[in-house]
């Protein structure tokens, strides 16, 4: 297979629509660089819970949390909650983790480049740095590794080919320059 069939979009696959129908929503348990900058941890925790356990009465939850920490997540939320140890640097999982796309059939995910916002909060999140790809691994996903410096986060789609990004997030010189 040639390098140019191996992009997604050649292979079938898109991006659905943040409002259609899925499986599971991914989270990240609060932890370590979140708790440096964010003073009120408990409240923060208690608040990640609280939208976990209501998802959760609509589909699966799966929680990434920290071994450290999972004690804690568990005391927290719902016995339907799952919760899958890995290291973590922080609790963005939409800006570390997968982009999911679809073929209609199965199941793919997007590893983008990630540098920490531009490096904006310093080198630490190596460990985020292989989520998407462990994630991939755990739902057996197609994987795709984009090799654009982008978060998850920062792309909407309408599943039908309008893609909503900001220059701030796709050109910022710190992150993919020229």
């Amino acid at each position: 297979m040639s390098e140019f069939q191996k992009y997604p979009k050649n292979l079938g696959f898109w991006m659905p629509a943040e409002w259609e129908t899925h499986e599971q929503c991914w989270m990240m348990w609060p932890t370590g660089l979140d708790l440096d900058r964010y003073p009120d941890t408990e409240r923060m925790q208690k608040g990640y819970a609280a939208a976990a356990n209501a998802i959760s009465q609509f589909e699966t939850v799966t929680i990434v949390a920290n071994d450290s920490d999972t004690e804690e997540c568990r005391n927290l939320i719902d016995q339907s909650v799952r919760v899958h140890n890995l290291q973590i640097d922080d609790s963005w999982c939409r800006d570390t983790g997968p982009t999911f796309i679809t073929d209609g059939k199965k199941l793919g995910g997007v590893d983008w480049e990630f540098n920490n916002y531009g490096e904006s909060l310093g080198p630490d999140y190596l460990n985020d740095q292989k989520l998407a790809k462990e994630i991939t691994k755990i739902t057996s996903s197609d994987y795709f590794d984009a090799p654009i410096i982008l978060e998850g986060g920062g792309i909407h789609t309408d599943g039908k080919g309008t893609l909503m990004i900001t220059e701030d997030v796709l050109l910022d010189p710190k992150r993919n320059p020229g």
